[in-house]
Protein backbone atom coordinates (compact mmCIF):
# COMPACT_ATOMS: atom_id res chain seq x y z
CA UNK A 1 0.00 0.00 0.00
CA UNK A 2 2.96 2.69 0.69
CA UNK A 3 4.13 1.88 -2.80
CA UNK A 4 0.78 2.55 -4.29
CA UNK A 5 0.52 5.69 -2.14
CA UNK A 6 4.09 6.87 -3.01
CA UNK A 7 3.56 6.33 -7.07
CA UNK A 8 0.26 8.22 -6.45
CA UNK A 9 2.01 11.23 -5.26
CA UNK A 10 4.61 10.81 -7.61
CA UNK A 11 1.99 10.69 -10.76
CA UNK A 12 -0.18 13.41 -9.25
CA UNK A 13 2.99 15.62 -9.09
CA UNK A 14 3.98 14.50 -12.72
CA UNK A 15 0.57 15.56 -13.92
CA UNK A 16 0.77 18.66 -12.34
CA UNK A 17 4.18 20.17 -13.92
CA UNK A 18 2.93 18.65 -17.13
CA UNK A 19 0.25 20.63 -17.03
CA UNK A 20 1.73 23.47 -16.35
CA UNK A 21 3.95 23.34 -19.35
CA UNK A 22 1.41 22.52 -21.54
CA UNK A 23 -0.28 25.63 -20.36
CA UNK A 24 2.96 27.76 -21.65
CA UNK A 25 3.92 25.54 -24.54
CA UNK A 26 2.78 26.25 -28.11
CA UNK A 27 2.61 24.40 -31.16
CA UNK A 28 3.90 20.91 -31.94
CA UNK A 29 5.22 20.98 -28.57
CA UNK A 30 1.49 21.85 -26.94
CA UNK A 31 0.54 19.05 -28.66
CA UNK A 32 3.37 16.12 -27.73
CA UNK A 33 2.71 17.74 -23.67
CA UNK A 34 -0.90 17.12 -23.78
CA UNK A 35 -0.42 13.67 -25.49
CA UNK A 36 2.46 12.84 -22.06
CA UNK A 37 -0.39 14.60 -19.85
CA UNK A 38 -3.11 12.19 -21.20
CA UNK A 39 -0.79 9.17 -21.31
CA UNK A 40 0.28 10.66 -17.24
CA UNK A 41 -3.45 10.72 -16.07
CA UNK A 42 -4.26 7.47 -17.55
CA UNK A 43 -1.44 6.32 -15.14
CA UNK A 44 -2.71 7.97 -12.39
CA UNK A 45 -6.12 7.26 -12.49
CA UNK A 46 -5.25 3.11 -12.88
CA UNK A 47 -2.71 3.39 -9.46
CA UNK A 48 -5.61 5.38 -7.83
CA UNK A 49 -8.25 2.61 -8.85
CA UNK A 50 -5.51 0.25 -7.73
CA UNK A 51 -5.21 1.88 -4.26
CA UNK A 52 -8.98 1.90 -3.93
CA UNK A 53 -9.20 -1.97 -4.41
CA UNK A 54 -6.49 -2.79 -2.14
CA UNK A 55 -8.29 -0.07 0.64
CA UNK A 56 -12.10 -1.95 -0.20
CA UNK A 57 -10.37 -5.16 0.02
CA UNK A 58 -8.93 -4.17 4.05
CA UNK A 59 -12.12 -2.94 5.10
CA UNK A 60 -13.94 -5.47 3.70
CA UNK A 61 -11.81 -7.98 5.70
CA UNK A 62 -12.38 -5.35 8.89
CA UNK A 63 -16.06 -5.87 8.64
CA UNK A 64 -16.14 -9.42 8.88
CA UNK A 65 -13.62 -9.55 11.39
CA UNK A 66 -16.39 -7.24 12.96
CA UNK A 67 -19.43 -9.39 11.71
CA UNK A 68 -17.95 -13.14 13.42
CA UNK A 69 -17.49 -11.23 16.68
CA UNK A 70 -20.41 -9.98 16.71
CA UNK A 71 -22.27 -13.46 15.87
CA UNK A 72 -20.23 -14.89 18.24
CA UNK A 73 -21.56 -12.60 21.08
CA UNK A 74 -24.76 -13.30 19.98
CA UNK A 75 -24.73 -16.82 20.49
CA UNK A 76 -22.65 -16.88 23.74
CA UNK A 77 -24.07 -13.95 24.76
CA UNK A 78 -24.90 -14.99 28.53
CA UNK A 79 -21.62 -16.58 28.37
CA UNK A 80 -19.82 -14.00 27.70
CA UNK A 81 -21.69 -11.35 29.96
CA UNK A 82 -20.79 -13.93 33.17
CA UNK A 83 -17.36 -13.70 32.06
CA UNK A 84 -17.31 -10.03 31.94
CA UNK A 85 -18.95 -9.79 35.48
CA UNK A 86 -16.10 -12.22 37.05
CA UNK A 87 -13.69 -10.28 35.70
CA UNK A 88 -15.01 -7.24 37.09
CA UNK A 89 -15.62 -8.67 40.63
CA UNK A 90 -11.74 -10.26 40.67
CA UNK A 91 -13.03 -14.03 40.68
CA UNK A 92 -11.88 -14.61 36.97
CA UNK A 93 -9.16 -16.99 38.64
CA UNK A 94 -6.33 -14.89 36.64
CA UNK A 95 -4.85 -12.79 39.80
CA UNK A 96 -1.32 -12.89 40.58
Amino acid sequence: MFKLHMHDRELEHKCFQLAERARKATGEEKEKLVAELNESVKAHFKVRQERRTVELKRVEEQLARLRKTIETHEAKGEEVIKRRVSQLLGDDGLEF
